[in-house]
């Protein structure tokens, strides 16, 4: 089903970044794709791809969709300061961090729909897709103001001031000891394919789709949306009880990183975890 909707703008209501910053940024997410090209094109061998499905579930799965979504964005579980960490290294080495995520998705989630969103889809699909990385429309210090809980930890303004250093450092790294190829697969194309999954979220699940919940906005939950982003598709769920760290609601929608996060919990590196309401539960059963 797609939502209908009024487009009145194609880029947010203020632009916060100079022509050559967003150049630079969008210059910068281009690199990436022509490097992962250039791995590409030097066929890749089993033990890359080895390399890659580890790097999807550690960088997309648990950095990503674990670490700056469903934790430092909605802390819907609660764990340690040292894991809090480990989480956000893994999502800095996607060339973001936790203060950044998690004040433009605040951001996101407190302005949907309007001309003050960050990404949505009303703008069109370039800006929710990717312009929102060249210029999300809100200053670095509007968006760190999201996030106070976070900037209170020296480590997490660590890794907002240097991720992206961090991350140059591991891709290098794997460059210099394993060789581009392994380093292009196993590294960069989780990071590629988390940019893009993001953008699909972002444009799909406010467009395309079903919903279970009359949430006050056009979030909708796709099926495409959650095969390339591997949990993050429900969106009209997430939008509906942003803090339960579960988005599938119902048999048929499966979420993979909920099951990471009940494993984590298993093994008490977590705690705390939000799982589905039971007011999302009485809203479903009275719909079918």
């Amino acid at each position: 089903m797609m939502i209908e909707r009024k487009v009145s703008k194609l880029y947010p209501s203020r632009r916060t970044r100079s022509n050559t910053e967003r150049a630079a940024r969008l210059g910068f997410v281009l690199a990436l794709h022509i490097v992962l090209g250039v791995g590409i094109f030097l066929k890749p061998v089993a033990t890359d791809w080895l390399g890659f499905a580890g790097g999807a579930v550690l960088l997309g799965m648990v950095g990503v969709n674990v670490g700056l979504h469903r934790y430092f964005s909605h802390k819907s579980f609660k764990t340690s300061r040292a894991f809090q960490f480990v989480l956000g290294i893994l999502g800095a080495l996607v060339f973001t961090d936790p203060i950044a995520f998690a004040g433009k998705h605040r951001l996101h989630h407190r302005h949907v729909d309007t001309a003050l969103d960050v990404h949505g889809p009303q703008f069109g699909w370039y800006q929710s897709w990717i312009g929102s990385l060249a210029d999300p429309g809100y200053s670095a210090s509007e968006i760190r103001a999201q996030a106070p809980d976070l900037i209170k930890f020296p480590e997490l303004l660590f890794l907002n001031r240097f991720g992206v250093l961090i991350a140059l450092l591991l891709f290098t790294s794997l460059c210099f000891f394993f060789g581009l190829r392994f380093a292009s697969i196993s590294y960069l194309l989780p990071v590629v394919m988390s940019i893009h999954a993001a953008g699909i979220v972002n444009t799909l699940g406010h467009s395309w789709g079903y919903r279970n919940f009359a949430s006050r906005d056009t979030s909708t939950n796709s099926w495409l949306a959650q095969i390339f982003s591997f949990g993050e598709g429900w969106h009209n769920n997430h939008h509906a009880f942003p803090t339960s760290a579960q988005c599938g609601f119902t048999l048929t929608e499966w979420d993979p990183v909920y099951w990471i996060i009940r494993a984590l919990e298993a093994t008490g590196l977590v705690w705390g975890v939000r799982a589905m309401p039971d007011k999302a539960l009485v809203e479903l059963m009275g719909d079918r």
